[in-house]
């Protein structure tokens, strides 16, 4: 009977506890998008090339687009409207996808991830893109974004011969940067860091996906909350 009533006691400490604890992150949440909420219509399509879309090719451009998350989070997933454009046979489908800081509203150089993939297995042979598939890229853990910053998904080429269009956001998303200089060795595939070319119109389509953290303050706020808790358990005898 009494470990009944001590077992009761702990209740109240138990409860409170666990509304003092952050809300359980959400794996997979959305942090970013500017993608429709429509499946049959996720982003532009189907028009002139450069209206409904842009191009990330070797020795010619590549391109960034930048988002701002309203919390803390693990980024897990990338997903983007991209896809290869074959052309007359020579091109190659390969992309070199890279997350970085902003600098003064322009991509910065502080990586926080880079993905290099020698496939984009979606294929269009129209010039304005076709709709809706997504190239999804699993992001690796320790990739941490900061709520209410700026930062900015790159794409460029892999290989000399890379031709892959992302398409253009249908939901009044705007501006991104284009780079048409290109770095040695090959002089092709990696972009100039000091060459990004604000843009004003449609910002490429994509969705960023991650784990949200709980802030350091609400962290402080559990540790003092149960800290309080086990002092007044302790005083009453109930621990």
């Amino acid at each position: 009977m009494l470990s009944v009533v001590k077992a009761k006691s702990y209740l109240p400490v138990a409860v409170v506890a666990l509304l003092l604890l952050p809300p359980l992150a959400c794996a997979d949440s959305t942090i970013y998008s500017n993608l429709n909420s429509d499946p049959a219509n996720l982003y532009a399509s189907g028009g002139p090339f450069g209206v409904s879309n842009t191009v990330s090719s070797g020795q010619y451009q590549s391109v960034a687009a930048p988002f701002t998350t309203s919390v803390n989070a693990d980024v897990t997933q990338l997903d983007l409207a991209m896809s290869f454009y074959p052309g007359g046979g020579g091109n190659f489908p390969g992309v070199t996808l890279t997350l970085v800081n902003d600098a003064s509203g322009l991509p910065g150089k502080n990586v926080l991830f880079t993905d290099f993939r020698d496939i984009v297995p979606i294929v269009t042979f129209d010039l304005g893109g076709t709709c809706c598939a997504l190239l999804t890229v699993n992001v690796g853990p320790g990739v941490s974004v900061l709520a209410g910053q700026t930062y900015w998904l790159i794409a460029n080429p892999s290989d000399s011969n890379s031709t892959n269009f992302w398409q253009f956001n249908n939901t009044g998303a705007t501006g991104w940067a284009i780079d048409y200089k290109f770095l040695p060795p090959d002089g092709t595939t990696l972009p100039d860091p000091n060459a990004w070319i604000a843009q004003n119109g449609a910002r490429p389509a994509f969705a960023v996906l991650g784990t949200p953290t709980p802030e350091p303050s609400a962290m402080i706020s559990l540790f003092l909350g149960l800290l309080l808790l086990t002092a007044v358990s302790l005083r009453r005898g109930v621990i």
